[in-house]
């Protein structure tokens, strides 16, 4: 256990660091062989791991130095414990070393040879390399003597070619689609000899064979040979060339990829369907029967059997690994002996104590394993897409997230070793691809970021486990980075935003306060731009990781001033990476930092100058690493390589064991069974809650409107009524017509417009008669005005409302003279409403124009001109 490991090592007290590789999930499975009886071997960057059938251990050995070899790039097995590899850099040398104690019987380097292919140990003490670009040699070595006794070009310049060396005769098969070559080896003192027969491959035919995608070499010397679709062929020769029968055919639907190995006195074939099965010749030695089927749980990506044909090895897509043995009775079984998971793309490491680890593979497996002996604990499928994790840092806690019918949630998940993981609390977020959640420091805050859309959510976790959401904002662009630390008094989450189409960097920083939910204005100078940005262990301190460089900048805040968080540039770090490009993970009590040159460097949290440990985990040529993670005293480093490999490396000294597997139970298969559910498919996520509330809220106030404009409607109806019947209870010259009444709106600008035109007709009638009488005015003040020649009689009103004094009337006129009184009075009248005097031509709204009165002047220009 890997608490109890580290209780002994805090006992004895011995903190020397000694990094030695405890165990390794191998990603490419090219290389694989058997060495011996019992142990099996699987090559992978810069590991080999050895399982021990017989004493299930495992036992990895790590090619990362000058001394060890510079990774490895092709491997060979031998019948006898030993095992020769290829290293993986320019003019690579070959090793030649025994099991299980690694000692070094040979050390062979040809300087003509630039990359090995594949290398193959045969029988006696020869070794066939099949090298590269440019030359494409077979070279023949003695590791007895150390000298190479043949090269010979290949003439074959293809890629994914196979190799394989007959274990009972001096015979090497090279095949590439329907070609092969089968060489024969043979040797006389220090002189060697070899002879190529070959199948060419045909491409100008219009039927092409099929291409061949496994080989085998029985007991015998026989090459076998199978297709796509798993037909079966025998290789022979005619003398000259090779030539190809085929053995056995079926008509096998599906599309796997198809393997092959020799096993007892017979083969074992799997795919293209999901069935393994072992076929052997029957008595009249020309016929194929499949004695033995079997239908594994996952696809099968491997078989490899042993020099004695009595054991084989199956490893699956997902990385169960089965060991397949037969009886005296040749009664076959298949055992799973250990799963080693594939295709990883998270990896964490279980809070409090690291005891267990926690990975997640693309198909969506959660696996979680023991961390110092990797044995099984949990496995299962979590439901929907696009799925991944991340791990409390304080507690066994899982917060799954992903996508399920277009919408991405969240569930919490407590972990127990008896009980497995258990629900919490879940959360359908957005239709936005949720690609980040990351844990406060003290466990008690998270935020989930759809990165490219550059939405966030941010919440509080409450003791029952529950999501109390405390912020949701939508930043408008998207973001490199997110996280949640504490600045001043407050825990804060920062969001680094994306400025790049390329690189996932930025150089400005948005910050919302968690515990409140309110921006915060980020204000100071960085130098930038970003890809990583990790809280330190110092009080308002972070560390911001450059974009292509091998330094670190330390950024110290200040959060005490309320709403606003300032930042200063601290010290600049090197980083102590030799290639300009590296990430970072911090722990408790450990700074950890990984780059694309394979190795990873250990510090204390606060980001000193001088690193603690250097460490070489995975080749140079492998694209470096994609994350490594330790635990909270730094005691281990578990790492994924860019190329799926993963391994653990404990730091400390510690007493040499091999690591035991146990047969991990049954119910490991069972994977499948009972998904994890993120959400449900019908749950709503909370955008599109958030919009059936406003479309309720909006409805209730349209309804509320709606209510309103009924009352209105209502009164005015009551009040038309009332009007209606007013209308018709008045004498018929007075009563309007219905359609005054029709109050549509077309109806009303109907109304208006014949209004217009009928006030503009009476504008222009009314000053037509304006003019006429101004010009009966002008003739009356010119031809009458004169006083001297006149009586003093006085005229009070003419025409309209003047007032004129001292004006002449005719001497024929004086029987008009009561009625000018009349008119007098009249007008006297007039002038005293004549504000309510009507004026045509002056404009007025429909609103403010009085009933017009009774046009008095025109009876007092009708008198005169009568």
């Amino acid at each position: 256990m890997a608490t109890n490991v580290i209780q002994e090592e805090i006992e004895e007290g011995d903190d020397r660091y000694d990094p030695k590789v405890r165990w390794v999930n191998p990603h490419n499975l090219d290389m694989m062989t058997f060495i011996g009886k019992d142990v099996f071997v699987v090559a992978n960057d810069i590991y080999i791991i050895f399982f021990n059938y017989k004493a299930n251990t495992e036992i990895v050995y790590v090619a990362n130095d000058q001394s060890k070899g510079d990774g490895v790039d092709a491997l060979a097995g031998h019948r006898s414990l030993m095992f020769a590899f290829a290293e993986k850099t320019k003019n690579p040398r070959i090793f030649v070393m025994t099991y299980p104690r690694f000692f070094l019987l040979a050390e062979l380097k040809d300087p003509d040879v630039k990359r090995y292919k594949a290398i193959c140990m045969m029988e006696s003490d020869l070794i066939a390399g099949f090298s590269g670009f440019p030359n494409y040699v077979v070279s023949i070595w003695c590791w007895r003597t150390n000298q190479r006794l043949i090269s010979v070009e290949t003439g074959v310049v293809h890629r994914k070619q196979i190799y394989m060396a007959s274990r009972t005769h001096m015979l090497l098969c090279q095949t590439w689609g329907a070609g092969l070559n089968v060489w024969e080896v043979a040797r006389c003192y220090k002189k060697c000899f070899m002879m190529k027969r070959a199948k060419v491959q045909v491409e100008e035919w219009e039927v092409t064979e099929p291409a061949l995608v496994g080989v085998c070499w029985s007991l015998e010397g026989q090459l076998y040979a199978i297709d796509a679709r798993a037909n079966l062929y025998s290789m022979g020769t005619d003398g000259i060339a090779m030539i190809r029968v085929l053995e056995w055919s079926e008509k096998l639907e599906g599309e796997r990829r198809t393997s092959v190995c020799s096993f007892l006195n017979g083969i074992l074939i799997y795919g293209p369907d999901a069935t393994l099965r072992f076929l052997r010749k029957q008595k009249d030695g020309k016929t194929w029967k499949a004695e033995w089927t079997h239908t594994p749980d996952d696809d099968v990506e491997r078989l490899v059997s042993n020099s004695f044909c009595d054991m084989a090895t199956m490893w699956t897509h997902n990385g169960f690994v089965y060991k397949i043995t037969a009886d005296s009775e040749d009664k076959i079984e298949v055992t799973l002996f250990t799963v080693k998971q594939r295709n990883i793309t998270k990896i964490q490491l279980l809070a409090p104590d690291a005891k267990y680890i926690v990975m997640m593979n693309d198909c969506g497996i959660l696996s979680i394993f023991e961390t110092y002996d990797q044995k099984y604990v949990f496995m299962k499928i979590v439901n929907g897409v696009d799925v991944s994790f991340q791990a409390s840092p304080v507690e066994p806690l899982l917060a799954i997230f992903g996508d399920l019918d277009g919408n991405y949630g969240i569930v919490l998940q407590t972990f127990d070793a008896e009980r497995g993981l258990e629900k919490q609390s879940n959360m359908s977020l957005t239709h936005q691809i949720v690609s980040l959640v990351a844990f406060s420091p003290d466990g008690r805050f998270l935020v989930a970021a759809a990165m490219s859309a550059g939405h966030i959510f941010i919440f509080k976790i409450t003791e029952d486990y529950k999501l109390n959401l405390m912020r949701y904002t939508e930043l408008g662009r998207g973001l490199a980075d997110c996280f949640l630390m504490k600045a001043g008094k407050d825990m804060r989450c920062f969001s680094l935003v994306l400025f790049s189409d390329k690189y996932s960097i930025g150089e400005r920083i948005i910050c919302v306060n968690a515990e409140t939910g309110k921006d915060n204005k980020f204000a100071g100078k960085m130098q930038g731009p970003y890809s990583r940005l990790l809280p330190l262990s110092t009080k308002d301190t972070m560390l911001a990781i450059p974009h292509l460089s091998k330094q670190m900048h330390v950024l110290k805040l200040s959060g005490d001033k309320g709403m606003t968080v300032s930042v200063k540039m601290g010290p600049i770090i090197d980083s102590g990476h030799d290639i300009k490009q590296f990430d970072g993970y911090r722990s408790a009590n450990a700074l950890l930092t990984f780059g694309y040159d394979g190795t990873v460097i250990l510090r204390p949290p606060d980001a000193p100058e001088t690193y603690q440990l250097k460490l070489i985990v995975t080749h140079r040529y492998c694209h470096g690493i994609k994350a490594a993670v330790t635990d909270g005293a730094g005691r281990v480093v578990l790492h994924l390589s860019a190329a799926g490999t993963l391994a653990l490396t404990p730091l400390r000294r510690r007493a040499p064991t091999d690591m035991l597997h146990s047969a991990p139970d049954t119910f490991a298969h069972d994977y499948r069974d009972k998904p994890i559910n993120i959400i449900h498919a019908t749950d709503k996520n909370y955008l599109d809650i958030q919009e059936d509330k406003k479309v309720h809220e909006e409805s209730l106030d349209y309804k509320r409107q709606r209510d309103e404009v009924l009352k209105v409607f209502d009164s005015l109806q009551n009040k038309l009524v009332t009007l209606l019947e007013e209308n018709l209870n008045e004498r018929p010259l007075h009563q309007l017509s219905l359609s005054e009444f029709n109050l549509h709106q077309e109806a009303k600008k109907e109304r208006l417009k014949a209004a217009e035109k009928e006030r503009e007709e009476i504008r222009l009638m009314t000053e037509a008669r304006i003019r006429a009488q101004d010009k009966v005015t002008a003739w009356i003040k010119k031809t009458c005005w004169d006083t001297m020649l006149t009586p003093r009689v006085k005229l009070f009103a003419i025409f309209s409302h003047y007032h004129v004094e001292s004006f002449a009337i005719l001497p024929s006129q004086r029987e008009v003279w009561p009625e000018l009184k009349q008119i007098e009075a009249l007008r006297t009248i007039e002038m005293e409403n004549d504000h309510d005097l009507f004026r045509p031509w002056v404009e007025h709204s429909l609103d403010d124009v009085p009933a017009p009165a009774e046009a008095v002047s025109a009876i007092a220009a009708a008198s005169i001109s009568g």
